[in-house]
């Protein structure tokens, strides 16, 4: 009976053996050098698997992460598949990391790993064998003592190197930078205060808001006639006077479009100031027409 029992298991082995032959196309193992580790290391062994057509590879017969082992953990099972040319070529990335310390050269090793392949008659393992090699302590039994440093080769300390034109080149370019922004914030600053400085009848709006109360009308209008001239002439950059206005428009279009009441403004100053038919009058509805044209010019002076 033990002679028949032995028979069949002789004869299903065979089947198996021809069975994985006809399916595994090609099986490979690269790995690293088999010698000099120590703890805290990583090996990584990277499995080629080739399948024929009908044939496939069960996933969960791939090793899960944990411990491999006194000496090994396996930190990452990664597989890799693809199809090319009726095949199945799957590549499987192991890697392991020595986790225990030696106290002297000692010898250890992967354990072997069992694929199993799923075909149209079953399922049936492929074997990767154990791979063999060697690790030693980080620091020698002899070199420990008790209560003080081991003696351990010193470090290298890094190489001096040059330092002068690099700190001139950082100075030049940091100087660079400060004079950029400088020249930046004055044109910003400069900008502004310009554009303030230019707005000649917003001032003058707010001397005739401020310099009405308190006087008589005719000194009102009178005062506020100079301050409206003044914005012109500021404005033009020139004294501005009646027959010379179309020079001024061409040179201010902005104002272009209160044109009739600038006219109206310079012909009846012109005549109040330096005509013979009579004082600036002293009713205010003259003064409350002056403020108009002058809130009408700080408008437009705005206007780029």
């Amino acid at each position: 009976m033990r002679q028949g029992l032995a028979g069949a298991l002789l004869v299903a082995s065979a089947s198996m053996v021809e069975v994985a032959e006809a399916a595994v196309e090609q099986l490979g193992m690269t790995a690293p050098r088999p010698f000099g580790y120590v703890i805290g290391d990583t090996i990584e062994h990277d499995i080629s698997l080739v399948l024929d057509a009908g044939f496939g590879l069960d996933p969960d017969s791939l090793p899960k992460p944990g411990r491999a082992g006194r000496w090994l953990t396996l930190n990452e099972s990664v597989l890799k598949s693809d199809e090319r040319n009726g095949t199945t070529r799957h590549s499987i990335r192991l890697r392991y990391q020595i986790v225990n310390a030696a106290t002297s050269v000692i010898g250890a090793g992967t354990p072997p790993l069992s694929l199993r392949i799923i075909g149209p008659d079953g399922d049936f393992p492929v074997v990767v064998p154990a791979w063999s090699f060697t690790f030693g302590p980080v620091v020698t039994p002899e070199n420990r003592t008790v209560g003080h440093p081991p003696n351990l080769r010193p470090a290298l300390l890094p190489t001096p190197f040059d330092t002068d034109m690099r700190t001139v080149r950082v100075a030049a370019f940091g100087l660079l930078a400060l004079a950029l922004v400088v020249l930046v914030v004055r044109e910003r600053l400069a900008g502004r205060f310009a554009t303030r400085s230019e707005r000649h009848f917003d001032r003058a709006y707010r001397r005739l808001q401020r310099g009405s109360s308190g006087r008589n009308p005719a000194d009102a209008f009178a005062a506020a006639l100079v301050e409206v001239h003044a914005a012109f002439n500021a404005t033009a950059g020139r004294a501005v006077f009646e027959h010379d206005l179309a020079r001024f428009f061409a040179e201010h279009p902005r104002f272009e479009s209160a044109r009739t009441g600038i006219e109206e403004f310079f012909a009846e100053s012109g005549r109040l100031l330096y005509g013979a038919d009579g004082d600036a009058p002293a009713n205010v509805p003259h003064l409350g027409r002056l403020r108009d044209l002058c809130r009408t010019c700080r408008v437009l002076e705005r206007r780029r």
